[in-house]
């Protein structure tokens, strides 16, 4: 087998990109690969142009070393590039929700084992705007504003809980803010006061597992939340809801799936960003659906028993 490596050097704790590179170290010696090809991202949408280049056949697969973001980037090019070559991602980055979910291995031996493996799964993404892709998640309000407050140097040095120090300081002020939005899908139309809005294609986001319980990365849908702004003695008691996965019960909740959506502000004067997989997008409005099958992806053997592969 030859596979391209896409690594990002500035995503996580450089430990990951040596498993990486160990693992195809061993697999070369071992026979497995007859080519790995390193190639180091320098700046934003390097690996968008790297995947956007890779021509069918060219690679049996691709390894990405990065965050979410850094995925997101080798997602949006190998779809635009005409290209199903199956990813391998290496989870690199801070949050990781999407390989979270799929536990993807993070150390040379696991790695090794998925790749001889080669389990393939196809996996649906999501379409933003007829022109952007998002493999997990896009999302705007307080989640997505405390996540854009996190300098690189604090995700790198202090990881997730970079995010959860700033969240807490909203949280003690009470700096919560709430936007009226019009939501429509199938034929729907939900006109809500929200702090926080989420369309994802897998159950994590935030680094919280079963954010979005009945999600599935190939079911054909997406899901979606909607979280109107809690009432302060009610943060906690939520939190512990989300924990518990029984939020979507929550009277300050709501929760549906479906192929497509539209989302728009009611206050023209209000500009409401929002970012997919990290990376800030625009502002609404938005579309967004469901693209089915849209890559494949490579997954270890223990997550195959809810996924259908494809054979070699």
């Amino acid at each position: 087998m030859k596979c391209k490596v896409i690594v990002n050097p500035s995503s996580g704790m450089k430990n990951f990109q040596r498993s990486a590179i160990m693992a195809m170290h061993k697999l070369s010696s071992e026979g497995v690969l007859t080519g790995a090809y390193l190639q180091y991202t320098t700046e934003k949408y390097d690996a968008y142009k790297i995947a956007l280049d890779i021509k069918p056949g060219e690679y049996d697969f691709v390894m990405v070393v990065g965050g979410d973001g850094t995925a997101n980037e080798a997602v949006n090019g190998l779809i635009k590039g005409g290209s199903k070559t199956p990813l391998c991602i290496l989870p690199a980055g801070t949050m990781n929700d999407f390989a979270t979910h799929l536990g993807l291995p993070r150390d040379t031996v696991g790695l090794c084992k998925m790749i001889k493996s080669f389990n393939v799964v196809p996996c649906d993404v999501g379409k933003v705007n007829d022109d952007e892709y998002f493999l997990n998640v896009t999302a705007g309000g307080t989640l997505s504003e405390v996540a854009h407050k996190v300098s690189i140097e604090a995700k790198t040095a202090l990881g997730r809980f970079a995010y959860y120090l700033e969240g807490a300081k909203d949280f003690t002020t009470y700096k919560f803010k709430s936007f009226p939005i019009k939501v429509e899908y199938d034929n729907k139309k939900i006109e809500e006061d929200v702090f926080l809005f989420i369309v994802s294609n897998s159950p994590n986001v935030g680094g919280f597992s079963g954010l979005l319980p009945k999600a599935r990365i190939n079911d054909g849908l997406l899901d979606v939340i909607l979280i109107k702004k809690p009432d302060f003695v009610d943060i906690i008691p939520m939190m512990m809801q989300i924990r518990m996965n029984t939020h979507i019960q929550h009277p300050k909740v709501k929760y549906f799936q479906t192929k497509s959506l539209t989302i728009s502000c009611m206050d023209e004067s209000i500009s409401i960003p929002y970012d997919y997989d990290g990376e800030l997008g625009g502002s609404l409005p938005f579309r967004a659906e469901v693209v089915p099958n849209a890559i494949n992806v490579l997954v270890p053997d223990h997550k195959l028993k809810n996924l259908k592969r494809i054979e070699s």
